[in-house]
């Protein structure tokens, strides 16, 4: 009866995270929300998560792709950052019946620019050992608002206009 209890609050925080992430692509104008049906606690690479977002990269053929800092603190980030590489190599090849990104090679054909989310503040013995040192830095200045605006609607992960983790406007 436990575990039926436990796994039911678990299917309504996931509903409430999907929902939530929903609302927040919304408030940065993003429609394309995707979601693989994975558990979010993913501890070790999985090749089919890999398959599954290799195909989404050959789908869109984006031209930059934003993940998690390799070494983040939480290790579910640090396991969907190496899935996310291996996937973006998995849909630079030939694979029958599958979405095809190209790498490179071709005219005006390019691999995607791969580029690392990172913040300061939070670590753990691997991020200490590999400082993190930016090469490129994105101001967000002109859309700071709007970011935070979509953040606060992640209230399970502790934000909203009511949370310590509210980052204040203009302090």
């Amino acid at each position: 009866e436990l575990s039926t209890q436990i796994g039911l609050r678990r299917a309504a925080l996931d509903e409430q995270r999907r929902q939530e992430l929903v609302d927040a692509c919304a408030v940065l104008g993003v429609s394309d929300v995707r979601f693989l049906g994975y558990p979010d606690d993913i501890p070790v690479i999985d090749k089919r998560i890999v398959s599954d977002i290799a195909d989404v990269i050959g789908e869109i053929q984006p031209n930059v792709i934003i993940t998690h800092w390799p070494y983040d603190s939480s290790p579910a980030h640090a396991v969907a950052t190496q899935m996310t590489l291996l996937a973006a190599e998995t849909a630079s090849t030939i694979r029958p019946g599958k979405p095809y990104a190209p790498s490179g090679g071709g005219e005006g054909v390019h691999a995607p620019q791969i580029l690392y989310h990172a913040s300061a503040g939070r670590s753990n013995v691997l991020e200490n050992l590999t400082i993190r040192i930016p090469t490129i830095i994105i101001d967000i200045s002109d859309v700071f608002e709007q970011k935070s605006r979509a953040m606060n609607k992640f209230r399970s992960q502790n934000y909203g206009e009511d949370s310590p983790m509210q980052r204040k406007v203009g302090e």
